[in-house]
């Protein structure tokens, strides 16, 4: 049995400026706290919501951007779920520390 997800509306943007005038900035701040970079743990749903291509990885891009794609499909289909929100923000704590602590290697880390 296939099951659809009834959506209000499926946004897919590109663009050069980091900035998203069609959401309220307390939704996603210009520092980034997103879970595994594509998250906001603070909304009702926060599935529903994901920002695909805001990591800087050492590398190519477009490997990073498709597997975000297939998991943020998995989560839309439920077959994935998302931690719950303070698993999510110790998660969004601890990568920020590690960026921070100027030994990193690579500024993202992978799902």
């Amino acid at each position: 049995m296939q099951n659809e997800t009834k959506c209000d509306i499926v946004l897919l943007a590109t663009g050069y400026d980091f900035y998203f005038p069609l959401l309220d900035n307390s939704i996603i701040p210009m520092k980034v706290r997103l879970f595994k970079n594509m998250f906001q743990p603070n909304l009702k749903h926060p599935h529903t919501l994901a920002m695909i291509n805001l990591v800087h990885p050492i590398g190519s891009f477009n490997p990073i951007f498709e597997m975000q794609s297939r998991w943020f499909a998995l989560l839309m289909k439920g077959e994935r779920k998302l931690p719950n929100k303070s698993d999510m923000i110790k998660t969004i704590d601890e990568d920020i520390k590690h960026v921070e602590n100027g030994r990193f290697t690579q500024p993202v880390v992978i799902l």
